[in-house]
């Protein structure tokens, strides 16, 4: 307890703290003044309009920024209240009144929301605004204290920007669109490039192989009921199967089905599968893309997607491998296949027409044929006649041909000779049709004058026993049995070529035959080179 006087020491105790509290006091008082000057500094510089309304929703501050975003002056503004100024937007009363009921009624302090508003001069703008709330301790209103930012370009940019992300969306989507059409219509001309280019190699070998044979040749029975078969099927999508000697012209009647038919105007594409390698074949007619297997440095077109709308010819069919005949079954009957090296299946629309030398009967026996390949090849079987069976055609032919090569061979040949004639009609004729063609290509480059001479002569036997007229007694030969006649012809080839079977003075190119055709015939009728075990 103080005593009732204080004393000195007391007296300056209290001076102090007055002091030090009236300085606080002034640095408080400095520090406040500070402040205020700073955010007045930052109200009046700010890029936001700063407007703050009394409990009767007065305007009792108006920044300059709000003048330069609204075009009213402080004077024309101040105490006025909102509805009195009609600065909201018409449309966007109700939403500013409900916001400001919801804040009041939440007891929120603060809101940011947007909406338009009028300027002096009439037009419209859009702000963002932000809102403070001073309530009392009874939670009546104050003031409100409110930011504005005009976001009318920003909109519009935004706006702009997204109408611009559209359009450019959709441009997007266009060239994407374009592109991958473009894609597919490069891929589609490099495949229809790459099939014209096979198509030209093929064409020119095909202008070769008809060049002076477009027609079958003959005016026998055999070769009718033959041609009228061919006829019948032509048009037609069927399989076709043509089985015969080699030699009898399974290739001349394969294209005669492919000009008679619908797809005429398209491919004809030959492959000789006997000449073709068992471990390339499968590439070759089904095709390969670049690096399915060593050596393959592009995309290969097959023989079956060169022939698509066309035919395809699958000359010597039963010499492809039976590993590969599954496939092959699949793709007649599915119309489809894939490329070496591919997923992606290829869709084909092929007219199939095989050949044959082999008793593919025989073949399915000895488990080299598939027995359902070969039902889905024999849908119509045609069966050429050997030329020994169609004798009548023979002097047809001979004239044709000679009148053919001596064209070619700028000859001026005018007669056949009777004996000649005879001799042709008399052989028996093992190499068909082919052998008769070479045998009179070779008469032709021989023949000087105006009179066909054989370049050899020509060991008949006759194709009918009642037109030789065999008299033992003079010294005539008998028939003798066809494997031994085709023995000696094959032996004499052979004897001509010093035993050489392959290549350009081979004894297969002389009797026009594959090389491996003829080494099966003289496994079969037991040929053996002198001196080999």
């Amino acid at each position: 307890m103080l005593s009732e006087k204080p004393t000195y020491e007391e007296l300056e105790q209290r001076i102090g703290v007055l002091e030090r509290e009236s300085q606080k006091y002034a640095q408080t008082e400095n520090r406040l003044s500070e402040t205020l000057q700073r955010l007045n500094f930052h109200i009046k510089n700010a890029p936001l309009a700063v407007v703050e309304f009394n409990n009767y929703f007065q305007v009792t501050y108006w920044s300059k920024q709000a003048e330069k975003i609204f075009g009213w002056s402080a004077e024309e503004v101040m105490g006025k209240r909102i509805d009195q100024l009609r600065w909201v937007y018409k449309d966007d009363m109700d939403h500013v009144a409900e916001l400001s009921a919801e804040m009041l009624a939440a007891r929120r302090t603060s809101n940011i929301h947007i909406n338009r508003n009028y300027r002096k001069d009439g037009s419209v703008i859009t702000c963002e605004w932000y809102n403070s709330v001073l309530l009392n301790r009874e939670g009546k209103l104050i003031s409100i204290q409110s930011l504005a930012r005009d976001i009318t370009e920003e909109r519009r940019l935004e706006a702009d920007l997204k109408a611009t992300n559209v359009k450019l969306a959709e441009a997007l989507a266009e060239i994407k669109e374009t592109a991958e059409t473009l894609a597919k219509a490069f891929d589609e001309i490099k495949r229809l490039k790459d099939q014209l280019e096979a198509e030209n190699i093929y064409l020119r070998d095909e202008i070769k192989l008809r060049e002076g044979q477009r027609e079958i040749i003959g005016i026998s029975e055999a070769i009718k009921s033959t041609l009228h078969k061919a006829q019948q099927v032509s048009r037609m999508k069927t399989t076709v199967l043509l089985t015969g000697e080699t030699g009898t012209g399974k290739g001349f009647f394969a294209r005669f089905l492919h000009r008679e038919s619908d797809r005429r105007e398209r491919p004809f594409v030959n492959v000789n599968c006997a000449s073709l390698p068992a471990n390339l074949i499968e590439s070759e007619l089904f095709g390969s893309e670049k690096g399915a297997f060593t050596g393959s440095v592009a995309r290969q077109i097959g023989r079956f997607e060169l022939a698509d709308k066309g035919t395809l010819f699958l000359d010597e069919i039963g010499e492809i491998p039976i590993e590969l005949q599954a496939k092959l079954l699949k793709v007649i009957e599915e119309g489809e296949f894939e490329r070496l090296g591919s997923p992606h299946p290829v869709k084909v629309d092929v007219r199939i027409i095989a050949s044959t030398n082999r008793d593919l009967q025989k073949e399915i026996k000895k488990g080299r044929f598939r027995q359902d390949l070969y039902f889905r090849l024999n849908i119509f079987p045609i069966n050429i006649p050997p030329l020994r069976e169609r004798s009548e055609d023979i002097p047809l032919l001979v004239k044709t041909t000679v009148a053919k090569f001596s064209k070619s061979y700028k000859k001026e040949i005018k007669r056949i000779p009777v004996k000649v004639m005879d001799s042709f009609q008399r052989y028996s004729w093992p190499g068909n049709v082919r052998e008769l063609i070479n045998v009179i290509e070779r008469a032709v480059i021989v023949s000087e004058g105006a009179e066909l001479k054989l370049a050899e002569k020509i060991d008949a036997m006759p194709l009918n026993p009642a037109r030789e007229e065999v008299a033992p007694a003079a010294g005539l030969r008998a028939a003798k049995p066809l494997a031994e006649a085709e023995r000696e012809h094959i032996l004499k080839a052979l004897q001509q070529t010093g035993w050489r079977i392959e290549g350009a003075r081979g004894a297969a190119q002389v009797l026009d035959l594959h090389p491996n055709t003829l080494r099966a015939r003289m496994k079969k009728l037991g040929i053996k080179r002198p001196g080999s075990p």
